[in-house]
């Protein structure tokens, strides 16, 4: 990730959508080249924009934050896991695979399209490697 949405909104992670909002209007008042004159940043304005698009939205915010946990911790992986070896839950639209702890790996298909490769377990610290067809 070139620039922590969170940052650049200057939001916390646990702020509210209200909060998000909030800041975004204050940053976009401040810096929108109509405000903003000769001092306009447009560089700066567009990861405001992109920011608060991926932050805003509660599923892109979701997928955002399972990347972002992904990218600051070193992972152990427990097994590499082909997506066909896992079963997709109708329901909730997820891929399930059962952890040796009993509980289960789950991650939305969305997200595998979108590049989630690593899930952690919902009950233990350990943490599969979801590998596609074409990686193979």
């Amino acid at each position: 990730m070139d620039h922590d949405a969170y940052a650049v909104l200057g939001v916390e992670p646990t702020d509210s959508a209200s909060v998000i909002r909030a800041a975004y209007l204050r940053l976009a008042r401040q810096y929108h080249p109509d405000k903003a004159g000769a001092s306009y940043e447009a560089e700066r304005m567009q990861h405001i924009v992109r920011a608060y698009e991926t932050l805003y939205d509660p599923a892109s915010r979701a997928a955002y934050d399972q990347r972002r946990r992904q990218e600051r911790v070193e992972i152990r992986v427990a097994e590499t896991v082909s997506v066909d070896d896992m079963d997709m839950d109708e329901d909730t639209m997820q891929f399930v695979y059962p952890c040796r702890c009993g509980q289960m790996y789950a991650v939305a298909a969305d997200a595998v399209v979108q590049g989630t490769r690593y899930v952690a377990c919902a009950g233990c610290s350990e943490t599969i490697h979801i590998m596609l067809d074409d990686e193979a």
